[in-house]
Protein backbone atom coordinates (compact mmCIF):
# COMPACT_ATOMS: atom_id res chain seq x y z
CA UNK A 1 0.00 0.00 0.00
CA UNK A 2 1.34 3.13 -1.06
CA UNK A 3 1.84 6.34 1.49
CA UNK A 4 -0.90 8.57 0.01
CA UNK A 5 -3.24 5.34 0.31
CA UNK A 6 -2.35 4.61 4.13
CA UNK A 7 -2.92 8.41 4.73
CA UNK A 8 -6.42 8.33 2.92
CA UNK A 9 -6.93 4.94 4.86
CA UNK A 10 -6.03 6.72 8.40
CA UNK A 11 -8.56 9.69 7.34
CA UNK A 12 -11.04 7.62 6.71
CA UNK A 13 -10.82 6.37 10.26
CA UNK A 14 -10.88 9.65 11.60
CA UNK A 15 -14.45 10.78 9.77
CA UNK A 16 -15.50 7.34 11.79
CA UNK A 17 -14.56 8.58 15.28
CA UNK A 18 -15.54 12.19 14.12
CA UNK A 19 -18.89 12.07 16.70
CA UNK A 20 -16.66 11.09 19.96
CA UNK A 21 -14.25 14.27 19.59
CA UNK A 22 -13.94 17.08 17.26
CA UNK A 23 -12.45 16.18 13.81
CA UNK A 24 -9.79 19.06 14.59
CA UNK A 25 -8.46 17.60 17.73
CA UNK A 26 -7.82 14.45 15.97
CA UNK A 27 -5.82 15.21 12.86
CA UNK A 28 -4.30 17.24 15.41
CA UNK A 29 -3.69 14.64 18.21
CA UNK A 30 -4.38 17.14 20.96
CA UNK A 31 -6.97 14.31 22.30
CA UNK A 32 -6.19 12.37 26.16
CA UNK A 33 -4.49 9.08 26.09
CA UNK A 34 -7.54 7.26 27.19
CA UNK A 35 -8.98 8.81 24.14
CA UNK A 36 -6.15 6.98 21.76
CA UNK A 37 -7.00 4.28 23.39
CA UNK A 38 -10.41 4.04 22.98
CA UNK A 39 -9.82 5.28 19.35
CA UNK A 40 -7.89 2.11 18.41
CA UNK A 41 -9.74 0.09 20.66
CA UNK A 42 -12.98 0.96 18.21
CA UNK A 43 -11.04 -0.34 15.57
CA UNK A 44 -9.56 -3.85 16.72
CA UNK A 45 -10.99 -5.81 14.11
CA UNK A 46 -9.82 -3.42 11.22
CA UNK A 47 -6.45 -4.48 10.58
CA UNK A 48 -5.64 -1.87 7.63
CA UNK A 49 -6.98 1.39 10.40
CA UNK A 50 -4.89 0.29 12.92
CA UNK A 51 -1.51 -0.20 10.48
CA UNK A 52 -2.27 2.99 8.67
CA UNK A 53 -3.05 4.68 12.08
CA UNK A 54 0.60 3.14 13.40
CA UNK A 55 1.84 4.49 10.66
CA UNK A 56 0.28 8.16 11.39
CA UNK A 57 1.24 8.58 14.77
CA UNK A 58 4.39 7.19 16.70
CA UNK A 59 2.38 7.26 20.30
CA UNK A 60 -0.44 5.38 18.63
CA UNK A 61 1.89 2.16 18.12
CA UNK A 62 1.87 0.43 21.26
CA UNK A 63 -1.86 0.09 20.97
CA UNK A 64 -1.91 -1.19 17.64
CA UNK A 65 0.33 -3.92 18.22
CA UNK A 66 -1.98 -5.08 21.26
CA UNK A 67 -4.61 -5.66 18.30
CA UNK A 68 -2.58 -6.38 15.34
CA UNK A 69 -0.98 -9.34 17.05
CA UNK A 70 -3.73 -10.33 19.34
CA UNK A 71 -4.55 -12.87 16.64
CA UNK A 72 -2.55 -14.59 13.79
CA UNK A 73 -3.19 -16.56 10.84
CA UNK A 74 -0.86 -18.72 9.02
CA UNK A 75 -1.70 -20.39 5.65
CA UNK A 76 1.12 -22.40 6.24
CA UNK A 77 4.51 -23.31 7.87
CA UNK A 78 6.71 -21.25 5.76
CA UNK A 79 5.53 -18.23 7.17
CA UNK A 80 6.85 -19.53 10.86
CA UNK A 81 10.06 -19.00 10.14
CA UNK A 82 9.77 -15.12 8.84
CA UNK A 83 7.54 -14.84 12.10
CA UNK A 84 10.50 -16.36 14.41
CA UNK A 85 12.62 -13.94 13.30
CA UNK A 86 10.46 -11.16 13.84
CA UNK A 87 10.03 -12.63 17.25
CA UNK A 88 13.96 -12.24 18.43
CA UNK A 89 13.92 -9.07 16.61
CA UNK A 90 11.15 -8.36 18.99
CA UNK A 91 10.34 -10.42 21.71
CA UNK A 92 7.44 -8.01 23.34
CA UNK A 93 5.22 -9.50 20.11
CA UNK A 94 4.72 -13.17 21.07
CA UNK A 95 2.96 -12.49 24.32
CA UNK A 96 0.22 -10.68 22.55
CA UNK A 97 -0.70 -13.36 20.55
CA UNK A 98 -4.21 -14.96 21.90
CA UNK A 99 -5.72 -17.12 19.11
CA UNK A 100 -3.49 -18.77 16.17
CA UNK A 101 -5.51 -20.10 13.25
CA UNK A 102 -3.75 -22.27 11.22
CA UNK A 103 -5.22 -22.21 7.53
CA UNK A 104 -5.56 -24.85 4.73
CA UNK A 105 -2.11 -24.73 2.37
CA UNK A 106 -0.27 -27.09 4.48
CA UNK A 107 1.22 -30.24 2.57
CA UNK A 108 4.39 -32.52 2.60
CA UNK A 109 6.52 -30.16 1.30
CA UNK A 110 5.58 -27.16 2.98
CA UNK A 111 5.27 -29.01 6.54
CA UNK A 112 9.84 -29.39 6.29
CA UNK A 113 11.97 -27.43 9.06
CA UNK A 114 8.77 -27.97 11.65
CA UNK A 115 11.34 -26.45 14.36
CA UNK A 116 10.20 -22.93 13.21
CA UNK A 117 6.54 -23.99 14.46
CA UNK A 118 7.53 -25.84 17.55
CA UNK A 119 9.71 -22.72 18.27
CA UNK A 120 7.53 -20.16 18.29
CA UNK A 121 4.80 -22.38 20.14
CA UNK A 122 6.78 -22.33 23.05
CA UNK A 123 6.81 -18.51 22.98
CA UNK A 124 3.31 -17.75 23.07
CA UNK A 125 2.46 -17.34 26.63
CA UNK A 126 -1.22 -16.29 26.39
CA UNK A 127 -2.51 -18.28 23.37
CA UNK A 128 -5.63 -19.06 24.85
CA UNK A 129 -7.57 -20.53 21.58
CA UNK A 130 -6.45 -22.03 18.20
CA UNK A 131 -8.59 -22.57 14.74
CA UNK A 132 -7.62 -25.29 12.44
CA UNK A 133 -9.35 -24.88 9.05
CA UNK A 134 -9.17 -26.82 6.04
CA UNK A 135 -6.55 -29.08 7.51
CA UNK A 136 -5.80 -32.48 6.71
CA UNK A 137 -4.70 -34.24 10.48
CA UNK A 138 -3.29 -37.38 9.02
CA UNK A 139 -0.42 -34.68 7.07
CA UNK A 140 0.74 -33.39 10.93
CA UNK A 141 3.92 -34.16 11.33
CA UNK A 142 4.70 -35.38 14.94
CA UNK A 143 6.60 -32.62 16.44
CA UNK A 144 4.33 -30.40 15.63
CA UNK A 145 1.59 -32.50 17.09
CA UNK A 146 3.78 -33.02 20.56
CA UNK A 147 3.62 -28.98 20.62
CA UNK A 148 0.13 -28.60 20.01
CA UNK A 149 -0.47 -30.83 22.56
CA UNK A 150 1.72 -29.58 25.46
CA UNK A 151 -0.14 -26.01 25.31
CA UNK A 152 -2.89 -24.90 27.09
CA UNK A 153 -5.89 -23.80 25.70
CA UNK A 154 -9.56 -22.38 26.64
CA UNK A 155 -11.08 -22.56 22.75
CA UNK A 156 -9.97 -25.25 20.42
CA UNK A 157 -11.75 -25.12 16.62
CA UNK A 158 -11.85 -28.05 14.07
CA UNK A 159 -13.58 -26.09 10.65
CA UNK A 160 -13.68 -28.75 7.69
CA UNK A 161 -10.66 -30.79 9.41
CA UNK A 162 -10.29 -34.02 7.96
CA UNK A 163 -8.23 -37.35 9.02
CA UNK A 164 -8.84 -37.03 12.61
CA UNK A 165 -9.37 -39.98 14.82
CA UNK A 166 -10.69 -39.37 18.34
CA UNK A 167 -7.36 -40.55 19.52
CA UNK A 168 -5.72 -37.57 17.78
CA UNK A 169 -8.00 -35.35 19.24
CA UNK A 170 -7.98 -36.70 23.16
CA UNK A 171 -3.97 -36.45 22.53
CA UNK A 172 -4.40 -32.44 21.59
CA UNK A 173 -6.49 -31.36 24.36
CA UNK A 174 -4.48 -33.76 26.75
CA UNK A 175 -2.60 -30.55 27.95
CA UNK A 176 -5.83 -28.25 28.34
CA UNK A 177 -7.51 -30.41 30.61
CA UNK A 178 -7.87 -27.99 33.24
CA UNK A 179 -8.31 -24.93 31.15
CA UNK A 180 -10.66 -25.99 27.96
CA UNK A 181 -14.17 -24.86 28.13
CA UNK A 182 -15.18 -25.02 24.57
CA UNK A 183 -14.12 -27.40 21.40
CA UNK A 184 -15.83 -26.36 18.02
CA UNK A 185 -16.35 -28.77 15.34
CA UNK A 186 -17.69 -27.52 12.37
CA UNK A 187 -17.76 -30.21 9.08
CA UNK A 188 -15.40 -31.83 10.61
CA UNK A 189 -15.82 -35.38 11.26
CA UNK A 190 -13.84 -37.61 14.11
CA UNK A 191 -13.38 -41.36 13.55
CA UNK A 192 -13.90 -43.73 16.55
CA UNK A 193 -16.02 -43.28 19.01
CA UNK A 194 -16.25 -39.72 21.21
CA UNK A 195 -17.96 -41.63 24.47
CA UNK A 196 -14.80 -41.88 26.32
CA UNK A 197 -13.62 -38.07 25.56
CA UNK A 198 -17.22 -36.86 26.70
CA UNK A 199 -16.98 -38.74 30.17
CA UNK A 200 -13.36 -37.33 30.30
CA UNK A 201 -14.31 -33.74 29.48
CA UNK A 202 -17.93 -33.53 31.05
CA UNK A 203 -17.19 -29.82 31.41
CA UNK A 204 -16.22 -29.00 28.01
CA UNK A 205 -18.92 -27.25 25.44
CA UNK A 206 -18.90 -29.13 22.34
CA UNK A 207 -20.50 -26.84 19.67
Amino acid sequence: MRHGQKCLSFAHTVISISKFWRIEDVLLHQVTPRADRFLLDFLIDDSHSLKASSLACRSFLRRTRVHLFRQLHFDNFRHFHKFRNMCQASPHIPPRVETLALHSGWDDRKMRGTKHFVAVMSLFSQLRAIKFIHINWSLLPQDVRVALSSHAFQCIGFHCVTGINASDLFSLVSGSRASLHTLELHHTDVVESLEQGEQSYSSIDVI
